[in-house]
């Protein structure tokens, strides 16, 4: 049997359709972003800074926030970001497919692109990490997809991320998730070494097997060649 959805024309925020088939329901109250949430707006001109050097982050689905390169402020020709330890921020265009990190110790202080959407989480509610592992999540994925806008580039702005509704448990249910997904991720990555180490040892075997034996083969019969 399908499934009818009425929304009342007083109750119509948006006109999309897709907008309306993705809500969800959990057993975590579900709370607007945007009262957990402040965006980023401060940047600075590296310009200003012609013989400084400015280490540039990026981000993307593989990596979170990475370093991307380093250049001088006469190269920079509009305003950057300065970020922070613990800031969030992610490519509007990318953000579907998980282009989004947080900003890790080590790069404090640096410096990215205003194309990206930076904010930070009101800690004390809504923990960064756990925030981010709701919106990198398969299950998490379609909703957000709903809310990116645009009819050729999808694009989810910081005030569609402050639409967006996600589950949120107390602050210590938050920490026991983090704590698990970490622990996972951290098993994945040591399964990872394991994989690289065993496909090394498959590689030494086949050489071993077809080449040193082809070698000892040659030499019985008195040809010698370098192999």
């Amino acid at each position: 049997m399908s499934k009818v959805q009425i929304v009342w024309f007083r109750d119509l925020v948006r006109w999309d359709i897709k907008h309306y088939l993705t809500e969800f329901k959990s057993k975590f109250p579900l709370v607007s972003l945007k009262d957990y949430i402040v965006e980023k707006k401060h940047r600075i001109k590296p310009s200003n800074f012609p013989n400084e050097t400015f280490d540039i982050l990026g981000v993307n689905n593989k990596d979170g926030v990475y370093f991307n390169e380093s250049l001088l402020g006469s190269r920079i020709k509009q305003p950057y970001y300065q970020v922070r330890s613990g800031e969030i921020f992610y490519n509007p265009y990318r953000v579907n497919v998980g282009s989004i990190g947080i900003v890790p110790p080590e790069f404090d202080l640096k410096y990215t692109s205003p194309a990206y959407v930076i904010f930070q989480t009101d800690e004390t509610r809504l923990l960064s990490q756990y925030l981010v592992f709701v919106l990198k999540s398969a299950w998490f994925n379609e909703h957000l997809r709903a809310k990116t806008r645009g009819s050729v580039r999808q694009n989810l702005s910081f005030e569609a991320l402050c639409d967006l509704q996600i589950p949120l448990p107390p602050l210590e249910v938050q920490k026991q998730i983090v704590a698990k997904i970490e622990s996972i991720k951290a098993q994945i990555k040591a399964l990872q070494v394991e994989e690289k180490r065993l496909k090394d040892e498959i590689e030494a075997y086949i050489y071993s097997t077809w080449f040193r034996e082809k070698a000892r083969t040659t030499k019985a019969k008195g040809i010698h060649r370098p192999l």
